[in-house]
Formats: structure tokens, C-alpha cells, sequence
């Protein structure tokens, strides 16, 4: 991932710099005439926190760009333009689901339950249509490679600004925790496969 521009903290400022360059070119000057707004619900620190750490990096590299912040109170306010795609921008986040092309298909998939932002491409869907039904593990693994990288370099239908990390804690006469497979935040509890032992001192 580092290797790709944007992703590489030892290439900020090139990235920032081939990013005013592509404004310019499409007629955004250093972000004039650029405005749009961003919705969040307030409940979420973390989803208000990169509302506002998007903002803030947008207006630093661009200085005549407009970016709004619209909160929303709660989740049932927040809801209704999600649902219904009635935003330009929107900060937020949904658990993972513990498998890879399940999660593209909700997400990404013309039809997808949390495709918000009604993305759809006729490619992905027949690339998920395929891997839905593949059964060879090496084959549905080529099929996710080539959904990642058409991910970065093609579609980009959502920028992620970073993974929250979890710590977890297990007293010291539990065996079997370091084979523990499965996520680790969210609906963490009922995805994960593991068999666990109490150990005799």
C-alpha cells in the first residue's frame, strides 16, 4: 500500500503537489470553486474526528477549497440522507464483514445493502458475481487481488483513513488465545473461530 501516492508518509509532499497540479488542470485552481459538505453523526467521536481531520487536511493543501461540516444529532437523523445517497460526503464506518468478497458485495456492489454512496460498476459486479460462487480458494484469491488493485487504481469509491487498532486482554491461564482467527472490533464476539483452554499451574 505505501507504495501507492498518498498512502506513503515519505511522499506527502509529492502527493500534495501532484494533487494541486490535477486541480489546476481541471480547472480548481488551488481548490476555487470547489464546496461541498460532509455529514456526520455527533454521537461517534470517531466519525466527527475525521470529519474534521478531513477538513482540516483538505483546507490546508487547498486554501481556496470550501469544506462544510453538517452534524447530525444522532443515528436516526443521520440515517435517512444515508440512506437514500442525499450526501456529497459522508464520515463514517460499518464493522467489517469476516469475509472479503461478502464485503465488497455490500459495499461496493451496484445493489450492495451498504453501497451509501450508490457506486456501480458493471466490472466490479461481474468480478463479485464470479467470486460469490467460487469455490477454489487460489482462484477467488486472484479475483479479490485484481478487485484490490481496481480498488486503488480505477474505482476509488471510498478513501479509508485508517483502521482503528483494539487491544485485548486474556488472563494469564487461558490457552489457545494466538490461534484465535477472526475480527477483532465490532461484532468481534461472533466472528471468530478459536478453540480456548484453561492451562493448570
Amino acid at each position: 500500500m505505501k507504495s501507492i501516492l498518498g498512502y506513503n508518509p515519505d511522499t506527502k509532499a509529492q502527493a500534495r503537489a501532484e494533487a494541486k497540479k490535477l486541480l489546476e488542470a481541471a480547472g480548481y485552481p488551488n481548490g476555487k470553486g470547489m464546496e461541498y459538505e460532509i455529514i456526520y453523526q455527533t454521537a461517534s467521536d470517531v466519525n466527527a474526528a475525521n470529519a474534521l481531520r478531513f477538513q482540516g487536511q483538505m483546507q490546508e493543501v487547498f486554501s481556496d477549497m470550501k469544506v462544510k461540516l453538517h452534524p447530525y444529532p444522532d443515528s436516526a437523523s443521520f440515517s435517512v440522507p444515508q440512506a437514500e445517497g442525499k450526501f456529497q460526503i459522508l464520515a463514517y464506518t460499518i464493522t467489517s464483514s469476516p469475509d472479503a468478497v461478502i464485503e465488497f458485495v455490500s459495499q461496493y456492489y451496484t445493489t450492495g445493502s451498504r453501497n451509501y454512496g450508490h457506486f456501480s460498476d458493471k466490472g466490479l459486479d461481474a468480478l463479485m458475481d464470479k467470486a460469490q460462487v467460487e469455490l477454489n480458494r487460489d482462484a477467488r484469491t486472484k479475483m479479490l487481488d485484481e478487485a484490490q488493485q481496481k480498488f486503488v487504481d480505477e474505482w476509488m469509491p471510498m478513501y479509508v483513513l485508517y483502521a482503528q487498532p483494539v487491544k485485548t486482554m486474556v488472563q494469564g491461564n487461558v490457552g489457545g488465545y494466538d490461534t484465535t482467527a477472526g475480527l477483532w472490533f465490532g461484532y468481534s464476539a461472533n466472528t471468530k473461530i478459536c478453540r480456548w483452554y484453561y492451562v493448570d499451574k
